[in-house]
């Protein structure tokens, strides 16, 4: 699959390209997301030296059987104003085991100490050295286990970025413990909606009954 991974952005890197990494680990199961777009839209529909142009190159990609793996699901994101690909998939896998974190780094590893696991990818950033039309790379990771330290270059709620850029091909280093998870607060405002709806129907229910045998 790494060579799969790598054959497709070599394919879809024309010109500049952004590309976007969502990773979450919720519990022991990983589901990760990749979007890569083309940036300059004036030439989306440039013909290539193939006879495709390069919107029809992104599309037959998703065509090919080599790409429908297990592994990932693919999506064109082909419109008037998008061009791109998205790749997204979800599985007891360590993050470790990621195709796409091998892709762009040589060595991570995953540290474990009891409860406290740290994730260190290393500092050799490659994707940048194997696409030259490589732009920008943006890495949010996401986890409902307690996160203890991390090198993100930002924090926005439970996610956590790093914007990989050229002249900063840093690593991504995050420890967290396994053993403390966070509470689902989207499941308990759901049920505190379904008890608050339930109880206004049980109420006017009951009025409704009530003034029946008023009569």
């Amino acid at each position: 699959m790494k060579k799969i991974i790598l054959f497709v952005l070599l394919t879809l890197i024309v010109s500049g390209c952004t590309a976007n990494y969502e990773i979450t680990l919720n519990g022991d199961t990983v589901k990760e997301k990749l979007t890569i777009i083309e940036t300059d839209k004036t030439i989306f529909d440039k013909e290539l030296d193939t006879g495709f142009t390069i919107r029809e190159s992104f599309e037959s990609l998703l065509d090919d059987d080599e790409f429908s793996r297990e592994e990932y699901k693919t999506k064109s994101l082909s419109s008037e104003d998008q061009l791109g690909v998205e790749y997204t998939s979800s599985s007891a896998a360590s993050i470790i085991n990621s195709s796409i974190v091998n892709t762009c780094y040589s060595n991570p590893k995953v540290d474990k100490d009891g409860n406290i696991v740290t994730i260190n990818t290393g500092s050799n950033f490659e994707c940048y050295d194997l696409y030259d039309n490589l732009d920008t790379v943006r890495v949010v990771f996401r986890t409902n286990h307690k996160v203890i330290s991390t090198n993100a270059s930002s924090v926005e709620g439970d996610s956590y970025i790093w914007n990989i850029t050229k002249d900063s091909n840093k690593e991504i280093q995050i420890t967290y413990d396994e053993s403390i998870t966070k509470p689902n607060y989207i499941l308990y405002i759901a049920i505190f909606i379904l008890i608050v709806i339930l109880g206004i129907s049980i109420y006017f229910i009951s009025k409704k009954v009530k003034n029946k045998n008023n009569i």
